[in-house]
């Protein structure tokens, strides 16, 4: 049968072995009259089949060939990888044959009746425009978004979704119809033929998308009986029928999948176009021995070199399906298979062998880890998160919080739904366990062996996700985890770990267990419990590890380690690190009542001073009562342009107090990503939602807007002044930087010290307005210096600060990067605005010169005070 895209001639399908000795006329046959029913209804039902393949291009047109002729090539596949002789009878043929047509029509809109209206109806279409949306925009859609996407969001969403569902949609097609003018349409015409192997069809159609290691679960390993009318020897193996369809779909990678001129009329890009440019250079293979041999109608230059190394990525894994199949079939007794490998696959110079290369070397150069284990120690552990050991509780907690949330979403459940327990134990023979439990959403099999263990890939953004928990994304989850790293700081702990986890969905004996004994330097093994409290009796999951050392030692998690300055308490330190969780969370520490730390969510409503005692511990309160009940009265909440609550927070006189050294407490806010803190914030109090900037997420950006950051600010400035106007002068500026920085205006705050003392920017107005000439300095580092111990300044003197407040360990924020625009959101272009406002002038008139060498701004001890860092700044002589 000649391909109908190229000059090329391909075996026509009736002429194939396997076609011969299953479906072909044979009068001399006793069972011919069987035989021919099979065949022409076999035939009918290609033929419905070839105008659903033919409808694919439509929907997908950078996909390589998947017509008719892909179909029907799969026969001579089959004799090609299974051998002429391999056993079959005629019902078994036309399963297959079945098999053959539909696996691959789900890829068009067509296989639908409810074309791209029934796709849009899936969970799951809702669930890809958010993930497409997050990953070119990194934001979440609106609700409108989703139901309507820009085109080419919808584009991309359609053949995303058709890629992932066209197998399971291949299931329904052998029992489906379509209407037209009140006729029904099946693809099995024959209502008996239909009904006793339609659902076998869909389900073989479905399997080439499984795993080889599922086809036994799924399609058990018994052979299924012959319906009545046939011959009883015309049994049926499903088994092996899968492993042909599976072997020989896979291997089908030539010219005929990829003629050059249709490339040409469909232009494809990226990844698309490299498929197409391999393929068509690909002969058809041969089987030599037990292996397929593919080879190259022409070589590959140089600048086609990526076409060759995704052929070769191909080959390999043709090369392991092979071997997957044979491995099944002989461990089930079954007939193997003639071929079991590719030639050349997995070393790249024996295949340029056989698909040749032209002027350039194919040597495999990709990136390799020698010692996984100890790289994934490193980078996962103590090389990311320091000498911190509280870090690897955050993302345990962490972790449980995203897997509490998701169920929650899933199962519609009360916002304020989900308990996580912490819990700090000594076992019978005087070891420690940390263990933290959660009723989340769980993991299966899949999981724990696949994105769990994978490291630096997050489940919830990968395929599996999608198809475990269709409707997830669209429903509003987001995980706060995002590195798919945060699990593995676990064994900065201790080596023994355990991971006990069950699906809600799953029975209680399908408790599962990922048993680390070593840590990563031994695989861990995945078993069922064997004892009583190895059980789950609800949906979640509870991660245990051995301590490496006792908790108060020097080195253990709550030592005086780097870490720390003195011994820990288990319950602060975590009310600390999860001040905003949305879940409940509880704590057992040695053998003490539960008690529990934070109601989830309760941070926007709790009572200020509590709120604070959080943060910052309940020594905060004895030492410092009335700065805590201070900045308590003056916390105020932010909110997004949804309204959605992002920060609760005050300004803050003093970031540190230094209360009996060395130990100290902080008193600076946090920036939290999913509830719990990531990073500080300095001279404010309380904390802001954010997003982290890097994987140890000791850096975060807040998520408040500009608009809400300077109403916020401007608030914060008149509230200050009230209520710390006997604070230091320091303490005072330090907070009107922050009130600038966010563009707010500063109002009673001081922001320049002058010989008249300390002034607003009103004030300055009033000050500048008698002056000619202005002396502009940098104000002193500390308190103590700002007098410089008897320092007067001359009169046309102002301090100020020219800098940008250092608020978190993110450079840029909330101050943009230009330097021209820096100047905006200082108290130098406060001040410099204040002076302009009293000139009658615009701040771009001014008349600025700052001076090479020192000036004296004022006098110490009787004597010229001398400074470098001065600015003159002079009234414009037509305003004077």
């Amino acid at each position: 049968m000649g391909c109908q895209h190229c000059g090329s001639v391909s075996p026509d399908f009736q002429s194939t072995d396997l076609w011969q000795r299953t479906l072909a006329a044979s009068p001399e046959d006793p069972h011919s009259a069987q035989r021919e029913h099979l065949r022409q209804a076999f035939l009918r039902f290609r033929e419905r089949a070839g105008m659903l393949a033919a409808e694919i291009a439509r929907d997908l047109p950078t996909l390589t060939v998947h017509d008719v002729s892909h179909l029907d090539a799969l026969w001579d596949m089959t004799d090609l990888v299974a051998g002429s002789a391999y056993e079959i009878n005629p019902l078994e043929g036309f399963v297959l044959g079945g098999a053959f047509l539909i696996h691959d029509l789900g890829l068009g809109l067509a296989a639908g009746p409810g074309g791209i209206d029934e796709l849009r109806r899936d969970i799951r279409w809702s669930d890809t425009v958010v993930s497409l949306f997050l990953a070119s925009s990194g934001r979440s859609p609106s609700s409108d978004e989703i139901a309507n996407p820009p085109a080419d969001i919808a584009r991309k969403a359609t053949e995303s979704l058709l890629r992932q569902l066209h197998a399971e949609r291949a299931e329904r097609l052998a029992l489906m119809h379509w209407t037209s003018a009140g006729v029904d349409y099946h693809l099995i015409e024959d209502v008996e033929l239909r009904n006793a192997f339609g659902a076998l069809i869909g389900a073989l159609g479905h399997s080439h998308w499984w795993s080889t290691n599922e086809l036994p679960r799924r399609l058990g390993v018994g052979r299924k009986g012959a319906p009545s009318g046939y011959p009883r020897n015309w049994t049926i193996d499903p088994i092996k029928l899968a492993c042909l369809l599976r072997v020989a779909d896979v291997a089908h990678v030539d010219a005929d999948r990829a003629p050059g001129f249709l490339a040409a009329l469909r232009g494809p890009e990226g990844l698309a176009k490299l498929h197409w440019l391999f393929q068509e250079k690909l002969a058809q293979p041969i089987a030599e021995n037990d292996r397929l041999v593919y080879t190259a109608s022409a070589p590959f230059a140089a600048n086609e070199a990526e076409a060759w190394w995704l052929c070769f990525e191909t080959i390999a894994m043709i090369d392991s399906e092979l071997s997957a199949v044979d491995a099944l079939l002989a461990d089930l007794g079954r007939a193997r298979l003639a071929v079991t490998g590719v030639a050349g696959a997995g070393d790249a110079r024996r295949l340029a062998k056989h698909v040749v290369v032209d002027g350039w070397i194919p040597v495999d150069a990709h990136l390799d880890v020698t010692d996984v284990a100890a790289l994934v120690l490193k980078l996962g552990g103590s090389a990311l998160y320091g000498d911190n050991l509280l870090a690897p509780v955050r993302e345990l907690v962490q972790n449980a919080g995203d897997a509490i949330r998701a169920r929650r979403y899933l199962e519609s459940r009360d916002p304020e739904w989900g308990e996580i327990v912490v819990s700090l134990t000594e076992s019978d023979d005087g070891a420690y366990w940390l263990v933290v439990d959660d009723n989340g959403i769980g993991m299966s099999e899949n999981v724990l062996a696949g994105p769990f263990l994978d490291f630096g890939a997050s489940f919830w953004t990968s395929p599996l996700a999608q198809s475990e928990l269709p409707g997830i994304l669209s429903r509003g989850f987001r995980s706060t985890g995002t590195y798919g790293i945060g699990f593995f700081s676990v064994f900065m702990l201790g080596e023994q770990v355990q991971v006990i986890t069950r699906r809600p969905s799953a029975a209680r004996q399908d408790t599962l267990i990922l048993d680390f004994q070593r840590g990563l330097r031994l695989r861990p093994i995945l078993r069922s419990p064997m004892s009583d409290d190895e059980w789950l009796n609800d949906g979640g999951t509870r991660v245990r590890v051995k301590l490496s050392h006792p908790p108060h030692a020097k080195d253990g998690l709550l030592g005086p380690g780097m870490s720390q300055r003195r011994l820990v308490d288990l319950p602060q330190a975590l009310r600390s690190l999860c001040p905003a969780i949305d879940s409940n969370l509880h704590v057992e520490h040695l053998g003490e009542p539960r008690l529990n730390l934070v109601r989830a969510s309760d941070w926007i409503t709790l009572d200020p001073v509590e709120f604070l005692v959080r943060l910052w511990g309940r020594e905060s309160l004895e030492r410092e009562p009335k700065l805590v009940h201070a900045v308590g009265q003056n916390l105020r909440l932010l909110t997004d342009a949804h309204g959605t609550v992002v920060g609760r927070a005050a300004l803050c006189p003093m970031s540190i107090i230094e209360l009996d050294h060395p130990e100290w407490i902080s008193l600076s806010g946090s920036i939290v990503c999913g509830g719990l803190k990531s990073a500080e914030l300095y001279s404010i109090a309380g904390l802001m939602v954010g997003v982290p900037s890097r994987a140890s997420r000791d850096e975060a950006t807040p998520t408040v807007g500009a608009d809400a950051l300077a109403v916020w600010a401007s608030e914060q400035a008149r509230l200050a002044h009230s209520a710390y106007g006997d604070w230091p002068r320091r303490a005072a500026l330090r907070m009107a930087t922050v009130v600038r920085a966010f563009a707010g205006d500063t109002g009673p705050l001081p922001i320049a010290l002058s010989s008249d003392g300390s002034l607003s920017f009103e004030e300055i107005v009033i000050w500048a307005a008698k002056k000619h000439e202005i002396i502009l300095t940098v104000l002193p580092e500390w308190e103590a210096d700002l007098g410089h111990y008897g320092l007067k300044l001359s009169p046309n003197v102002l301090q100020t600060e020219w800098s940008a407040p250092h608020i978190t360990r993110s450079p840029n924020w909330p101050m943009p990067d230009s330097a021209d625009e820096l100047d905006r959101f200082t108290l130098l272009g406060s001040v410099a605005l204040a002076i302009a406002r009293a000139w009658g002038i615009e701040v771009d008139d001014l008349v600025e010169e700052q001076l090479p060498d020192e000036l004296a701004i004022g006098e110490l001890g009787g004597k010229p005070f001398m400074d470098t860092y001065v600015i003159r700044v002079s009234r414009p002589s037509t305003t004077s």
